[in-house]
């Protein structure tokens, strides 16, 4: 981090990622250009657009730490690299060479390279399992596409259960606080609802009013947090885009909608036990309300 790196034309990009081409970077992966040949390199995105963009067929020096010692050396821009689905090299900054240069530049500077990925393929998906074991049994450590995904997912799930619960609990204060505050409603409009009662308002009447006013509260919160999460996602998604060139917040409109429905559902509940309570309220008593 922060030492692996291209320059070409005064620009500089970091390198998270330095690897040689596998059986896995086919010509599908390919947004632009050709897979490298002896005395080339094959870059993603975000490399390239650090570089200035436009770099295909021009050449950029290479820097890598080895030993305790950097490395130099140029290289002309084959293509450029896109992962099919969702991968993590679609947001580093990586290079892809054939194993053959770096093989040369290290005995060029004394020093010797072996292999240490290997990548194995199979027929069909029923016999990972077995491979995987076996690999195992060999002393070898092991890391699949498939592992990475799970472990991505198991953290998502992590991240799920844990804001879930913060907006469980805000739900929860959000409902005590809406009944407190129709309950003061309640007692400081008490002669109003005795003058309400005393000119013919039937309890159903006086029930609707408060009802309706945590109606109208959980529309207006409703539609106000929603919002406010719509300018964040924005605001998160402008840095995520000048950084990462992706989206990290995404809100579809039928979560907004879930959201706002949510809101009032809680309200209108919330104030049903205010409601009750000024709809039983004696018109005599309360009309001596000051």
């Amino acid at each position: 981090m922060g030492v692996n790196s291209l320059t070409y034309n005064g620009n500089t990009s970091d390198l998270m990622r330095v690897s040689t081409l596998s059986s896995n970077i086919i010509s599908s992966n390919i947004q632009d250009g050709a897979l490298p040949k002896v005395g080339e390199i094959l870059i993603n995105k975000s490399a390239s657009d650090k570089l200035g963009g436009n770099v295909i067929g021009k050449k950029v020096s290479m820097h890598i730490l080895v030993n305790q010692k950097i490395l130099d050396k140029d290289f002309t821009v084959s293509g450029i690299y896109t992962a099919v689905g969702a991968d993590l090299t679609a947001i580093m900054k990586s290079a892809f060479l054939n194993y053959s240069d770096i093989e040369k530049l290290y005995s060029q500077n004394g020093y010797t390279l072996k292999p240490n990925v290997i990548y194995i393929n199979t027929n069909s998906d029923k016999y990972t399992a077995a491979i995987k074991d076996k690999i195992k049994d060999m002393g070898y450590s092991i890391s699949s596409q498939e592992e990475m995904t799970k472990l991505f997912n198991q953290m998502i799930s992590i991240l799920t259960y844990v804001l879930s619960g913060i907006a469980a609990i805000s739900l929860v204060v959000s409902a005590i606080m809406i009944v407190v505050v129709m309950y003061i409603s309640v007692v400081e409009r008490t002669k109003e609802i005795g003058i309400i009662k005393a000119i013919g308002a039937r309890r159903k009447d006086i029930r609707r009013i408060f009802v309706c006013e945590a109606f109208l509260i959980g529309v207006f919160s409703g539609i106000i947090g929603v919002g406010f999460a719509f300018l964040l996602m924005k605001g998160i998604n402008i840095m995520s885009n000048k950084l990462f060139k992706i989206n990290l917040v995404l809100i579809k409109k039928s979560y907004a909608v879930f959201g706002v429905g949510m809101s009032i559902f809680i309200s209108t509940l919330s104030g049903l036990l205010p409601a009750n309570k000024a709809a039983k309220l004696d018109p005599v008593e309360s009309l001596r309300r000051e």
